[in-house]
């Protein structure tokens, strides 16, 4: 009775296209996240019967320096960063209103999200700024003259 139940669960299994044993420690070893999926991958396109075509994905630039408003990044959260930045806006600044986008000549573009919609008018052709993260996070772009500082997210 209990040969024929293990014969029927071994059946079973194998009829379902299930992996083995034997292959699934070669994929759990791989270390690379990408690596990996594509190895489980390939054994459910060889247990379907279909080529593999996933290929793994290349693995982001790590060796690149962090660089400020990273960690607000989709994909960034846990980046250590520098806590200040220095950098030119591209172009005129005429409003510092929530919703503005600001072109950095570093390549950034940060965006004002602060609720108190400064009203104020402005007029600065490729200012220079700097952007300050404080201690719990928030990010504040200062124009260095009369014009208020403008809490801003890195957009890219």
């Amino acid at each position: 009775m209990i040969r024929g139940f293990a014969l029927l669960v071994l059946i079973f299994a194998t009829a379902t296209g299930r992996a083995t044993a034997s292959d699934e420690p070669s994929c759990a070893s791989i270390t690379d996240d990408h690596e990996r999926l594509a190895c489980y991958d390939r054994l459910a396109a060889q247990k379907a019967g279909t080529p593999a075509a996933v290929e793994p994905a290349a693995p982001a630039n790590t060796n690149a320096e962090p660089q400020i408003g990273d960690a607000s990044l989709p994909a960034k959260s846990k980046v250590e960063e520098p806590r200040h930045l220095q950098a030119r806006i591209i172009g005129r600044v005429i409003a510092l209103r929530k919703g503005t986008k600001f072109k950095l000549d570093n390549g950034q573009i940060w965006q004002s999200i602060d609720d108190d919609n400064n009203t104020d008018e402005v007029d600065f052709l490729d200012p220079v700024v700097t952007i300050d993260r404080n201690f719990i996070g928030h990010y504040w772009m200062d124009f260095g003259r009369s014009a208020p500082q403008v809490l801003v997210k890195r957009v890219q």
